[in-house]
């Protein structure tokens, strides 16, 4: 099984990238440990919960090691990530195409259709994108504004990390950069409407 370290960009790096063994550069399976990239996320349902809903609705498929079971049953950790490495692989290959067959671009991406209507991210439609007042600083802002934005980032229905919806937040604002008091300030109004 090849893997690849801390694949990905930016901050939001997956521990291991398990690697198809035909295609080599076709990532098939996360495979996440808690070490110092789960501890730097902030909040445990965006670490347990939303981090592995939103891989999986991006098509990955996703395995989680603990540091305990490592340490105490190192052989079955491992036999545990083969395995879902192999499942993963099968359900892949059986999704592509037959020789002869009409290509279906979804299945030779490799990416999987949601089996339930559950599975499905309950998107709902957005309303018109609010104007933010333009305002130099973010003191200027009052909590309501700023609630009001973050209701309009939420209305699509998909559930996000903490960490990303700052992020959006901070986008419908007219500053350039997100320096360390405008961060918590939209982190504080993040955490206070999540509860």
């Amino acid at each position: 099984m090849e893997l690849r370290p801390n694949f990905g960009v930016l901050r939001h790096r997956i521990d291991l990238a398990a690697m198809h063994p035909t295609l080599p550069d076709r990532p098939v399976l996360a495979i996440e440990c808690d070490g110092a990239t789960y501890h730097s996320i902030p909040t445990v349902r965006d670490r347990d919960y939303l981090r592995k809903a939103y891989l999986e609705r991006l098509g990955w498929r996703y395995h989680r090691i603990w540091a305990t079971d490592w340490f105490h049953n190192r052989e079955l950790e491992i036999a545990r990530a083969v395995e879902a490495f192999n499942k993963t692989v099968q359900q892949i290959d059986s999704m592509a195409p037959k020789k002869g067959a009409e290509p279906d671009q979804k299945a030779a991406l490799g990416k999987r259709e949601p089996e339930t209507k559950q599975e499905q991210p309950a998107t709902k439609q957005r309303g018109p994108k609010p104007e933010a007042a333009v305002r130099s600083d973010i003191i200027q802002y009052s909590d309501s504004e700023l609630r009001d934005l973050l209701d309009w980032v939420l209305s699509d229905g998909i559930s996000k990390p903490d960490e990303q919806l700052v992020e959006e937040l901070f986008s419908l604002l007219p500053f350039e950069k997100m320096g360390p008091r405008i961060r918590a300030r939209l982190t504080e109004i993040v955490e206070t409407r999540q509860r």
